[in-house]
């Protein structure tokens, strides 16, 4: 309901920034911004205040050995597996899925294998002859229908550079149409919080003097605030300061961390070319500025791609020199323990981006519990490619929708090291057809090349 007087706003509302080449700063979900019936003002199909609900996308590399990843036992006293070990405090907020398959990636034609599973991870779609995915990915489908809601329909983060070509794309707007992801933190900052018209060149003086951009919209955050009611003053203050944290921090990384990789000039995958990941900074950073999009209400639709230096982490653990993706490859008993360490350093990296959800309160809930978050990879078991058996993670109840806390196997068997193509595996697409039911589009019935019964997951 409307707390502001009179007072009404747009919820593209944006705070204008005095002689910085038409620079901004864009504005959280306030009540001025609500109708008497807690609806957005202005919005055809509005959507009330007080849950949003999102739907977010988490892609890592390379899968995982499901032997060390599948719980024993099912439930909602199931014990989390070694490789799910990070995610121990979270274990209340998010369901294991075992028994998917992704179709799609195995019906596409073509000699990359990791290629067919990023294009299918969210999209359940085959790969088609020009090397493109052949549909939109599930946030994205949502986003077309539902992101008018927001000043910024989605998101698209990466901590690095996508692979070259389409072939390292894994957030498709419709067939043949990636969507780039956003991997510096200085553009993603613009991207939530700037203008329309993106950073501009006086915007880039003043941060290189070190000037905040809300020294600028000063005037205009005073003249708002007196219009304001208390509630939405304490809102913006908030948002404000979390900006100008943000702020302080993007100095920080850039001047250390934020070096742009060199592109390879080559448009199709490279054999031999290794990406190191990203630094940890750049990656919190871009994490931190996600969370805040998520939870001013920016946008409700995102797909984050962990991205993490893995290879790294490999090097000073074990003292290995061989990247990510060689490592993946071996079969060997020695290499199992470091195949596990690198995989929960990687749940460990999707820990930080779901706590930051979780630790965002709404009403009396939090942002985690108000979403849903699908999180996977583009292969099951890296070595031989696999894309049954995927290993798939959904955390937040879609604001209660979702019972949570639970290892659902929707296969007869629960053997791990079982990727018989002739089981009755579920195909993804069900899962995302319950992921877009759950965040109001009740009226979706099939997805991808194969999506036509939703799986149920509500609570009981």
């Amino acid at each position: 309901m409307n707390t502001s007087g009179t007072f009404k706003l747009s919820r593209r509302a944006i705070l204008r920034a005095s002689g910085l080449g038409g620079a901004a700063v864009a504005l959280p979900l306030l009540d001025a911004m609500l109708t008497d019936r807690g609806e957005l003002q202005g919005v055809a199909r509005a959507q009330a205040r007080p849950v949003p609900r999102r739907l977010v996308s988490v892609y890592w590399h390379y899968g995982a050995k499901m032997d060390q990843w599948v719980p024993s036992t099912t439930g909602a006293e199931y014990r989390l597996s070694p490789a799910l070990e990070p995610l121990a405090d979270l274990k209340s907020d998010l369901n294991v899925i075992t028994g998917i398959a992704n179709w799609a990636a195995k019906k596409s034609e073509g000699s990359d294998s990791h290629g067919k599973g990023r294009m299918a991870f969210a999209t359940g779609s085959i790969w088609i002859p020009d090397k493109a995915a052949g549909g939109p990915s599930v946030e994205q489908f949502a986003a077309k229908r539902l992101g008018m809601a927001t000043r910024l329909p989605s998101l698209v983060v990466s901590p690095h550079q996508a692979y070259p070509g389409t072939v390292g794309m894994f957030s498709w707007s419709e067939t043949n149409v990636p969507v780039p992801p956003t991997y510096l933190p200085q553009d993603l900052f613009d991207q939530i919080f700037g203008g329309q018209g993106g950073a501009s060149a006086d915007l880039e003086s003043a941060r290189q003097r070190q000037q905040s951009i809300l020294d600028f919209v000063k005037a205009d955050a005073t003249r708002l605030r007196g219009r304001l009611g208390q509630s939405d003053r304490l809102r913006l203050d908030a948002h404000l300061d979390c900006v100008r944290q943000a702020e302080q921090r993007l100095v920080a990384v850039s001047a250390t961390a934020c070096d742009v990789p060199t592109r390879p000039l080559d448009n199709s995958y490279q054999e031999g070319w290794q990406y190191q990941g990203a630094p940890d900074d750049r990656v919190e950073l871009l994490m931190d500025l996600t969370a805040m999009a998520l939870k001013c209400d920016l946008t409700r639709f995102v797909s984050f791609c962990l991205g993490v230096d893995v290879t790294g982490f490999i090097k000073s653990t074990y003292g290995d020199p061989r990247a990510h993706h060689d490592l993946s490859h071996d079969t060997s008993d020695a290499a199992k323990p470091m195949i596990l360490g690198y995989t929960q350093y990687q749940m460990k990296w999707l820990a930080k981006l779901l706590g930051k959800l979780k630790a965002a309160t709404e009403g009396d809930h939090d942002v985690l519990y108000n979403s849903v978050v699908y999180a996977s990879s583009d292969v099951s078991d890296p070595a031989p490619h696999f894309y049954q058996n995927m290993p798939v993670l959904l955390a937040g109840s879609g604001g209660g929708r979702i019972a949570t806390g639970r290892h659902i196997n929707l296969m007869p068997t629960l053997d791990p090291t079982n990727f018989d193509y002739a089981l009755p595996w579920r195909s993804v697409n069900d899962l995302f057809i319950t992921m877009l039911n759950t965040i109001g589009l009740e009226d979706v019935t099939s997805f991808g090349i194969d999506g036509t019964r939703a799986i149920d997951l509500a609570v009981a």
